[in-house]
């Protein structure tokens, strides 16, 4: 009896000593990395319109310089321009003009050709959402962002701009900026006219493409301005335009009326915003926006008897 005890007690001491010998799990160690050192998400791509070489036209001609965008162009110099970022789709892609969203509740997609380079500072696209704690929910909302950053006028200067195309294309701009006290203030005005007859073989012979017109106004003031420790400004937008659907080219007798759909827009939108830092933990930033969009789109039966008559009044009011 006296030697099991004995030998139940040794076994229990290297037992216990194997259980102390044992290395420390590896899986319980983690690293924890501040968020301020290493950012969420970063801007995919970020272009300065200053120091572009051939300056562009439209903001669609800066984001086909980025890494996979899409850009869709729906018909020439006047047609729809969306962006698609990552194959999300142009309704999951936000467009935001000084960060505040710019909206469409018809079908979620922004036409980019209602807006131009004049007056614009940075182009950024960010694949998801900024690093920012001060977003509202629409930017957290969206899969991809594209933001255009206005630049704030240093003196007084007029600029003037006269550019031509093909198919009777002129795109006329006039800038006007002015310092108003302590504040700065920019009114623009742009034209676009194109009459859009463009020459293309039709099996043994030449035709015009007919009703690809386009006339379209936009007009905008901003005024800005500076506080003790922040920034504010103000953005009134009008944009007008009148345009013509060529439609397909198909095997028809020569003469036949290819398409007689036109459309009108009319958009308004009046916004502003105000950024306030209260210190090195605290700040503030305010967006307010008022929208008012109208489109028509109808159709002349007397120009093509085939074509169904239609008359479409759209009208959307967002804020």
């Amino acid at each position: 009896m006296r030697r099991l005890g004995c030998i139940l007690f040794a076994l229990t001491g290297l037992s216990a000593s194997w259980l102390c010998a044992q290395e420390a799990d590896s899986l319980v160690a983690a690293r924890i990395y501040s968020v301020q050192q290493f950012p969420v998400t970063r801007a995919v791509e970020q272009v300065s319109v200053g120091t572009l070489a051939a300056p562009p036209v439209q903001v669609a001609d800066v984001l086909r310089r980025f890494t996979g965008v899409q850009v869709k162009d729906y018909g020439g110099v006047g047609g729809l321009k969306t962006v698609n970022v990552r194959s999300l789709g142009s309704e999951h892609v936000g467009v935001f003009l000084d960060g505040v969203q710019i909206d469409n509740a018809q079908n979620m997609q922004v036409d980019l050709g209602r807006f131009s380079l004049d007056g614009l500072e940075v182009v950024s696209l960010y694949n998801g959402q900024k690093s920012l704690r001060l977003q509202s929910a629409k930017e957290y909302a969206t899969g991809a962002a594209v933001y255009l950053r206005t630049a704030v006028p240093t003196h007084d200067a007029l600029r003037l701009r006269l550019e031509g195309g093909s198919f009777g294309t002129a795109i006329p701009s006039v800038n006007w900026d002015k310092a108003v006290g302590r504040m700065m203030l920019r009114v623009s005005a742009h034209m676009t006219a194109s009459n859009g007859k463009y020459r293309f073989p039709y099996f043994d012979t030449t035709l015009v493409r007919e009703n690809g017109d386009l006339l379209a106004f936009r007009l905008e003031s901003q005024l800005f301005g500076k506080t003790r420790r922040g920034q504010w400004q103000a953005h009134v937008y009008g944009y007008g335009s009148e345009r013509g659907f060529p439609g397909p080219v198909i095997r028809r007798a020569q003469g036949f009326p290819f398409s007689a759909e036109r459309q009108a827009d009319a958009n308004f939108f009046v916004q502003g915003s105000w950024d306030e830092s209260w210190g090195t933990r605290y700040s503030t930033s305010v967006r307010v926006k008022y929208a008012n969009d109208y489109t028509h789109y109808n159709t002349h039966p007397e120009r093509n008897p085939m074509a169904m008559p239609y008359d479409l009044h759209y009208r959307q009011q967002s804020g």
